[in-house]
């Protein structure tokens, strides 16, 4: 009988890649539910309905009747919860699906780590007028953010009660979008001010930390990344131990968790949690700054094999690693991406990203990681090197929307 590995979701860009290459080197014999046309054709491919968990489930289920079921996993944490539910269901290693549910409300999240002393003034609210009179209870800037959204869809920081209506005013009549159903109300949160930073776990343990690049507000892409942060040690220590102990709390203590944290003069204060390894592209700048691939032992995990990690903990950083990511400027139709193969010649490139199957097609604004299109990843034997490589790349890649 053989054994397959199923894995929910494909990003068509580099991230895909990365999921399949890295499941296959550790012989998994991965099978890909997707609702993405990139893989159809292919035999390790089953485009599904990935959003509908009987579907998925049923899928699993005869599948077993043929093989045997090593595992199931997803770096999408929209699948987050209906991966960890047939998880359990089959008895297969994975997170509790009732810590998964907890993770995928940061209003719940909010609420439990509150004593801690690692949230900022937040206060959940159902209507636009009680956003307006919580914003002003807080004071200016403020977060307005949906309570289960990804990605940093629809989150905006907002330095006025007309900017807070107008969101607020979206967000409570907005029920749906991209298939995901809101929940219900919105939070208002104090903006924290600091520079923000991921710290990458697993099994509830520190691997490193990242430093995030965002946009000008009032968005909030992210539109680069250094592995490792080069921080002093007191700031280190101060992010790892909020980060290990807010997944303490919560018992997120199987697996990855990608949590991110604002250092601010008052000290580490939380932006959000994500029950998921690191997005695009933190699994591999961490696995070229340090050899290690978070990725695999997440998939280690998910197939009943012991994972490196702690035992890996004291390999040392043999390089820097960065990101860059062009975004998209204005809407219309992506019609050229010019000089991606002149910027992957250069000094330092190790790969860049990008998703073929969108040109040609309609670009819209979404003020959210949606908007990122084509990511030059990097290394350098120091940060300042890293960056400069990614930088530099960057500006030879043009963008034409018409």
């Amino acid at each position: 009988m053989q054994k397959k590995f199923v894995l929910v979701e494909f990003s068509p860009s580099g991230q895909g890649n990365y999921d399949i290459s890295t499941a296959k080197s550790l012989g998994l014999n991965p099978i890909i539910l997707t609702q993405s046309s990139a893989l159809r054709g292919l035999d390790y491919a089953v485009n599904l309905d990935t959003f509908d968990q009987r579907k998925v489930e049923f899928y699993c289920e005869e599948l077993f009747k043929k093989h045997e079921l090593l595992g199931i996993s997803t770096t999408s944490e929209y699948h987050s919860p209906i991966v960890a539910n047939i998880a359990k269901k089959f008895g297969l290693p994975g997170p509790n699906p009732d810590i998964i549910k907890l993770c995928r409300s940061k209003r719940d999240v909010r609420n439990l780590i509150d004593t801690l002393g690692y949230n900022p003034k937040f206060r959940w609210v159902s209507s636009v007028r009680e956003a307006v009179e919580a914003s002003l209870d807080i004071g200016f800037p403020v977060v307005v953010k949906p309570i289960n959204l990804t990605g940093s869809a629809l989150v905006r920081g907002c330095n006025s009660v007309e900017e807070v209506h107008s969101i607020s005013s979206i967000l409570i009549n907005l029920m749906e979008i991209d298939r995901i159903k809101l929940g219900k109300g919105i939070l208002i949160e104090k903006m924290a001010e600091g520079e923000e930073f991921s710290v990458e776990l697993i099994n509830g343990k520190a691997v490193g930390i990242t430093t995030k690049v965002l946009s000008p507000l009032p968005y909030f892409i992210e539109i680069g990344a250094d592995y490792p942060a080069c921080l002093p040690s007191n700031d280190t220590s101060a992010l790892i131990t909020s980060a290990e102990k807010i997944a303490e709390a919560i018992g997120l203590n199987w697996g990855p968790a990608h949590i991110e944290v604002r250092l601010c003069p008052e000290g580490p204060i939380l932006m959000e949690v994500n029950p998921r390894i690191g997005g695009v592209p933190i699994p591999e700048l961490i696995e070229l700054a340090t050899g290690y691939n978070m990725l695999a032992d997440y998939f280690r995990l998910c197939s009943g094999i012991p994972c490196i990690w702690p035992s890996n903990k004291k390999n040392n950083i043999k390089k820097f690693s960065s990101v860059r990511s062009r975004i998209i400027e204005k809407s219309g139709i992506l019609k050229e991406v010019n000089g991606l193969d002149f910027a992957k010649s250069m000094p330092g490139v190790f790969d860049i990203h990008f998703n073929k199957n969108r040109l040609g097609k309609k670009c819209t604004i979404q003020g959210s990681n949606g908007d990122l299109l084509v990511d030059i990843i990097t290394v350098g034997n120091t940060l300042e090197e890293s960056i400069a490589y990614a930088e530099a790349a960057s500006e030879e890649i043009s963008i034409v929307i018409e």
